[in-house]
C-alpha cells in the first residue's frame, strides 16, 4: 500500500479458492453453527464468511491475479452433491462441520491445484478435508449430538480476496462453473 493509502498493481493481495454457499445453504450451516454450545472467549464465524476452502493461495501478486482467474477459468467444474458429516473440534480449537463429498469435489481439488501451482504457489502439504469453519478459539465446544441432514448441491467456485482488519472479510472476485452470487437462493456454488 502506498503512503497515500492507495492500492498498487504490486501490493500483494490474500486470496483462496472456495465452494460459496447459496442463500438457502449458508442459512443450514449457520443453524448448525447455531446448534453448539461455545465456551466463552469462542469466536463463531460470521454467516456471510461460511464457505468451505478448497485451496489457500495466500499473498499473491495483484498484478497476476487476472492471469490466475483466465487460468481458473478453464477448469471444468462437475456438479456435485455434497452433505454434512460430523462436527468436531479440531486441534486449534477449530471448530468444523466436515463435508461429505462425491468424487467430483476431490477432482475440482485436484484440478484446481495443478493451476495453483502452475501460478507459482505452493500446495499445502496436508491431505484436504473438507469442511466448513464454524468457529475459532473454541477448544472446550460442544457440538450438537447430530449431523443437520442437508444437500449442498454445488456445480461452482470462487476465488475470494481475504481483506486484511480484525474481523475476517471477504470479497469474491470472481466466479467460475455455476456459483451463484452472494446472496442467491440456490443451494448451488
Amino acid at each position: 500500500m502506498r503512503d497515500d493509502g492507495e492500492v498498487s498493481d504490486r501490493d500483494p493481495v490474500r486470496l483462496f479458492l472456495a465452494l460459496w454457499p447459496g442463500e438457502r445453504v449458508r442459512v443450514r450451516l449457520a443453524a448448525c453453527r447455531d446448534a453448539w454450545r461455545w465456551p466463552r472467549g469462542a469466536k463463531p464465524v460470521a454467516d456471510e464468511t461460511l464457505h468451505l476452502t478448497l485451496h489457500f493461495i495466500g499473498a499473491f501478486a495483484r498484478a497476476r491475479v487476472a492471469e490466475l482467474a483466465t487460468a481458473l477459468a478453464d477448469v471444468p467444474v462437475a456438479p456435485m452433491s455434497l452433505r454434512p458429516g460430523r462436527a468436531e473440534v479440531w486441534r486449534g480449537g477449530v471448530a468444523v462441520l466436515k463435508i461429505d463429498g462425491d468424487p467430483a469435489l476431490a477432482e475440482l481439488h485436484a484440478r484446481l491445484g495443478d493451476v495453483v501451482t502452475s501460478a507459482g504457489v505452493a500446495l499445502d502439504a496436508r491431505p484436504f478435508a473438507p469442511h466448513v469453519t464454524l468457529a475459532r478459539r473454541a477448544a472446550r465446544a460442544d457440538p450438537p449430538p447430530r449431523s443437520p441432514a442437508f444437500r449442498w448441491r454445488a456445480s461452482g467456485f470462487v476465488l475470494v480476496e481475504s481483506i486484511p482488519g480484525g474481523a475476517a472479510r471477504y470479497e469474491v472476485l470472481d466466479r467460475f462453473g455455476a456459483a451463484p452470487p452472494a446472496r442467491s437462493d440456490s443451494d448451488s456454488g
